[in-house]
């Protein structure tokens, strides 16, 4: 891992990477401030060049999207700086999310699961429920949620 003084807004930091973070598939650098005294921080490589681009340390409500959509094209024409809001209904359009409204087979409660993280599709052998609670005191005795209703939704908001 190479080491690098930072640039604007980064000069009071050394600068280690790239390097890939395994857990959360992107290209990474380490930020170690300059005095020792402050805290040690891990950033993406395409927000620290969003940052470069810019001037300017982004706020935590901005995100860093990957126009073209492949997470590991960091090249700065790719790059464009998002609200939280407008990444995730980007997200929602790209993967046209399914959803499903279930009913707990614990306490009766409807609630709705993005259908891929549903039993249904992740094959448990445990029903889907409302919450942690409900799961634990379920214990793998109902196998099977019950499905009141799938639909798609498009953009955050639209359920």
């Amino acid at each position: 891992m190479k080491y690098i003084f930072g640039q604007t807004p980064f000069t009071n930091y050394k600068i280690f990477g790239p390097y890939f973070h395994n857990s959360i598939q992107r290209h990474c650098m380490h930020l170690v401030p300059i005095d020792e005294n402050g805290k040690r921080q891990t950033m993406t490589v395409a927000r620290y060049k969003m940052c470069l681009k810019e001037k300017r340390l982004l706020k935590t409500k901005e995100e860093v999207d990957h126009i073209n959509d492949n997470g590991l094209d960091d090249r700065i024409e790719n790059l464009q700086i998002l609200s939280k809001k407008e990444n995730q209904e980007k997200d929602n359009k790209r993967r046209n999310s399914q959803y499903v409204k279930l009913q707990c087979p614990i306490c009766n409660k409807i609630f709705i699961r993005e259908k891929r993280q549903t039993s249904t599709v992740k094959k448990t052998n445990t029903a889907t429920t409302c919450s942690r609670e409900c799961g634990a005191k379920n214990k793998g005795k109902i196998k099977q949620s019950i499905i009141i209703e799938e639909f798609t939704v498009n953009c955050v908001g639209n359920i």
